[in-house]
């Protein structure tokens, strides 16, 4: 499995389907479908969009913005909670 796809689209598709408490079915459909349609499509699609709105609002310039102050710690602490609760296996609200 490992050979043909790449970890992150097994991990993706393991904290999405995978429950916490109990064993989880796996299932090859599923798996393909959630890594072609799922990642790759809805990660495509937020790329072009994305894309389109800097070419848009920006004229294709990406703006050079700092974060600081409450963002930046705010951020810095999501990050700190989500790194926690992935490493302790904790994946879903």
């Amino acid at each position: 499995m490992i050979k043909k796809y790449d970890a992150d689209s097994i991990r993706y598709f393991l904290t999405i389907n995978a429950p916490e408490m109990k064993d989880a079915n796996f299932s090859w459909r599923e798996f393909i479908y959630s890594h072609n349609s799922e990642l790759l499509g809805s990660y495509g699609n937020f790329i072009n969009r994305t894309l389109k709105f800097i070419e848009k609002y920006f004229e294709s310039e990406i703006p050079t913005k700092y974060l600081e102050g409450e963002i930046l710690y705010n951020l810095k602490e999501l990050y700190t909670t989500v790194g926690n609760l992935v490493e302790s296996g904790h994946m879903k609200p």
